[in-house]
């Protein structure tokens, strides 16, 4: 059996936002283009991932701890990115095998992975809806 790589299977559309933009514009982003995870940036630098459940869970979490008070569009314009995002993810090299990047996900309890190129840059994601299509093919 040959060997798969991340390249081969992961989804080379990322979306981006930085760590001091507004929740309000990473849900925009993620509406907009169909995404549930987006990168966070910082100089240049991923420095978090951020997903639709980060920003429940940190919606929750608020609309919990005040007492169920419900909030609108102004918590969310206010809200950073950096508030809601997971900080420092795991990322896989563009050259791993899926298999890495399985480990990888079974190990930090993650969905999603950032993908780097040799030169540390982003150029993809990798998911376990990617692995399975990777060892899944329809008749």
């Amino acid at each position: 059996m040959e060997v798969q790589l991340v390249k081969d299977s992961m989804n080379k559309n990322v979306g981006v936002v930085y760590v001091d933009d507004t929740i309000d514009l990473a849900i925009s982003k993620m509406e907009q283009n169909a995404f549930s995870h987006l990168m966070v940036e910082d100089a240049n630098t991923i420095c978090g991932i951020i997903s639709k459940t980060d920003i429940l869970a940190r919606l929750k979490s608020i609309t919990y701890s005040t007492g169920g008070r419900s909030y609108n569009e102004k918590l969310l314009k206010g809200m950073k990115v950096w508030e809601c995002m997971t900080p420092s993810p795991d990322c896989v090299n563009i050259n791993d095998t899926l298999e890495v990047a399985a480990a990888a996900m079974l190990e930090t309890n993650h969905n999603v992975l950032p993908v780097l190129d040799d030169s540390g840059k982003i150029c993809g994601i990798i998911s376990t809806l990617d692995l399975v299509r990777s060892v899944y093919k329809p008749k």
